[in-house]
């Protein structure tokens, strides 16, 4: 036997540690002798007995001499980045939109500020159906981002309808979301497109005159006091609302968005969330940034994004982060859009893997509006079939099966900059979930 190469140790207290296997999502509480013990097994000739090595094996923490752990992830990572049980579309109705954010990604591509028209609009509905079929998916995810999506509810409201009722005639399983502003939500916008609607997000950028610096129309004016109002229409809704909330620099700001949240009553809704997140500048993913500020984004993210979660759950708040890091389900491509049955449709009809990446014509894998819906460029198949078990620093990573090796677009585009790994920020943000993890798992202990 031998001791997997994707054990994590977490330690735990004094000569305690937490042996957590990346591949199974299996963990263990063991002592420094066993920890030896499981780092070389074949040494180990006295303390722990064969019934703990046993043990250590049925959670994959050891493994038998011949066992390949790396033909097991690739088989489990193949199997999720090739299936498509789930067939995601994410639609932008149109380029444009009403607020001015100096931090958009969209500002960096200089996108037109293009409208989907009705021949695309159809050509759209046409590919989602065929693609549905096609992918033999049962569930179908539909999406609305922007730009600003509701200056089309209209040509949202179409889509949806068709696609829901499509849906429910062949009885696949349908969920719709919407990616908004929050400023253009009204009463006519709530009767009419929300039926097809399961889950919103808005964002916030802090506390109101923080969020107003940031967040604000064309003409200057803040948005916060619209926004409240707007979701506010949501009472009766039956969906889930999140806000994803930008931090910038420290926690004193989150700390009074969250009090006025309080205030209004959002901790009451047991179906609202809050999803933090740092603001990235608009280009990050574009043109990726050097090594040392990666690493400084990370240290900056590993101490802000669990002070905000904690914060958030002492003042009553679901943060919507799960376990599934650290649960045996979350093993995947690292990336949920980079992988067969995830679509992104934009105004003029062409295909994109990434939405960050949308609108840059060089990164579409195609168009609806091609001779075959199943027609793809050279570009999709490249970036698809990229293994990290191809890049060395990856190879034997115990955080590979979590992070899948890190974005396929970021190794993309790093394959021409010798030397060049992207690892740092997923690493260093996975570690401490799992450190949290562990920890919250100790301290219930200790309380019964």
């Amino acid at each position: 036997m031998k001791n997997s190469i994707y054990n994590i140790f977490i330690p735990a207290g004094e000569d305690e540690f937490v042996c957590f296997n990346s591949l199974s999502g299996s963990s263990a509480l063991v002592d420094g002798e066993v920890r030896k013990m499981i780092e070389d097994p074949g040494e180990a000739t006295a303390g722990p007995g064969d019934e703990i090595r046993g043990r250590m094996m049925k959670l994959g923490i050891l493994v038998g001499d011949t066992v390949d752990e790396r033909k097991i992830f690739d088989y489990k990572f193949s199997l999720d980045r090739y299936s498509a049980k789930i067939s995601s579309f994410i639609i932008y109705p149109t380029y444009g939109c009403n607020l001015a954010c100096p931090y958009c990604y969209e500002t960096g591509l200089k996108l037109p500020k293009k409208r989907m028209d009705e021949a695309t609009v159809e050509k759209t509905i046409e590919f989602i159906r065929h693609t549905t079929v096609s992918n033999n998916s049962r569930m179908i995810i539909l999406g609305f981002f922007g730009g600003e999506p509701l200056l089309e509810t209209e040509t949202c409201r179409t889509i949806a309808e068709e696609i829901f009722e499509w849906a429910k005639e062949r009885s696949i399983e349908y969920y719709g979301t919407l990616t908004t502003n929050g400023t253009l939500i009204d009463d006519k916008t709530v009767l009419d497109l929300f039926p097809y609607i399961s889950s919103l997000q808005v964002t916030l950028d802090g506390a109101e005159d923080f969020h107003n610096s940031k967040r604000f129309y064309s003409g200057g004016r803040g948005t916060y006091q619209d926004i409240m109002t707007n979701v506010g229409r949501l009472k009766d809704w039956d969906g889930h609302i999140s806000f994803r909330v930008h931090i910038f620099s420290d926690l004193n700001d989150v700390k009074v968005l969250l009090e006025d949240l309080k205030r209004r009553g959002f901790d009451k809704n047991p179906k609202f969330h809050i999803y933090f997140a740092l603001a990235a500048p608009s280009d990050a993913c574009l043109h990726f940034i050097d090594d040392e500020e990666m690493v400084r984004g990370s240290e900056k993210a590993s101490v802000l994004l669990p002070g905000a979660r904690r914060l958030a759950a002492a003042c009553g708040f679901s943060t919507e982060i799960t376990d599934d890091t650290i649960s045996g389900e979350y093993l995947h491509s690292c990336c949920g859009y980079i992988k067969k049955g995830v679509y992104m449709i934009d105004p003029h009809g062409d295909i994109y893997m990434c939405p960050v990446f949308t609108g840059d014509k060089q990164y579409s894998i195609g168009s609806v509006h091609a001779g075959s819906f199943d027609e793809r460029t050279p570009f999709y198949y490249k970036i698809l079939t990229k293994s990290p078990l191809t890049v060395a620093e990856c190879r034997d990573c115990e955080y590979l099966p979590l992070c899948g090796g890190g974005c396929p677009m970021e190794r993309y585009m790093r394959d021409s900059v010798p030397g060049s790994v992207y690892c740092g920020l997923n690493k260093e943000l996975i570690g401490k979930k799992i450190e949290e993890h562990f920890s919250r798992k100790i301290s219930a202990r200790g309380d019964d």
